[in-house]
């Protein structure tokens, strides 16, 4: 279903006939810089994308669905390094309602969230309900979404994705709960918390556990952690043995 193929060098492969033949089934293809399709090294095969009422037929460039081709052999032609990233079978634009007050939108690998919801279904749950490919959510964009009650899990388990974007829209100002809210979120790298005001949170634990990339937070005046909050101590920031700001004039050990 999947090849991440991100760190191969093909600039010296003599031959790349057949190499996709018969993956039919392959609907999500990560390239690199330096995996270059060469037409004049024999036809990869790779497949076209599904079209029915689920797939619109195109593969499409996963942070920004306006790049797309039509075919396999185009994206094979087309591809030349310069926008490295995941590529997927385009989907059909799918939206829907969100608990009581919110709603959800995909378009390519983005799912935009907006409203107000009151102990929200955590957004994996949601991709299951829903027959969104959590695999294929790379990107959530925040549209100004207002979450009270609990928020536990809310962005948990999203083991694809990168980026939420915008989250400084997000208003946690009525949440309650902030247990295991982004837990097991490996390759989120960063989060802007700047406008979150935690006064009414009572628990944050599990809350950043398994976001192994992350590297930066922005925090504003009225974020204050709870006693109970951890951090994975495999993450990546763990080999500095701190954090700090990026002047260097506050550090933290842990």
């Amino acid at each position: 279903r999947s090849l991440n193929l991100s760190s191969w060098d093909t600039s010296q492969m003599p031959d790349m006939s057949d190499m996709f033949i018969l993956t039919d089934k392959l609907e999500s293809l990560t390239l690199g810089p330096t995996f270059i399709f060469n037409k004049n090294k024999g036809d990869t095969f790779l497949p076209n994308a599904k079209k029915d009422e689920t797939y619109t037929g195109k593969w499409v460039y996963a942070e920004d669905s306006s790049i797309s081709y039509a075919t396999g052999r185009d994206f094979m032609v087309g591809y030349v390094g310069s926008k490295p990233g995941t590529y997927i079978w385009g989907k059909k634009e799918a939206s829907g309602n969100w608990g009581d007050g919110g709603s959800y939108s995909v378009t390519g690998g983005t799912l935009t969230l907006s409203g107000t919801v009151n102990n929200p279904l955590p957004i994996y749950q949601l991709a299951i309900k829903e027959k969104i490919a959590i695999r294929n959510i790379f990107k959530i964009n925040i549209d100004n979404l207002i979450v009270t009650g609990s928020a536990e899990g809310l962005f948990s388990n999203l083991f694809a994705t990168t980026t939420i974007e915008n989250s400084e829209r997000l208003n946690v100002a009525g949440v309650t709960s902030m247990k295991n809210m982004f837990n097991g979120s490996s390759q989120l790298t960063s989060l802007n918390m700047s406008t979150w005001d935690t006064t009414g949170v009572t628990t944050m634990a599990g809350m950043l556990d398994g976001v192994d990339k992350l590297g930066s937070l922005e925090l504003g005046a009225d974020f204050k952690f709870k006693p109970d909050v951890s951090f994975n101590q495999d993450s990546t920031t763990a080999i500095l043995d701190h954090w700090q700001t990026p002047d260097g004039s506050r550090k933290l050990s842990t």
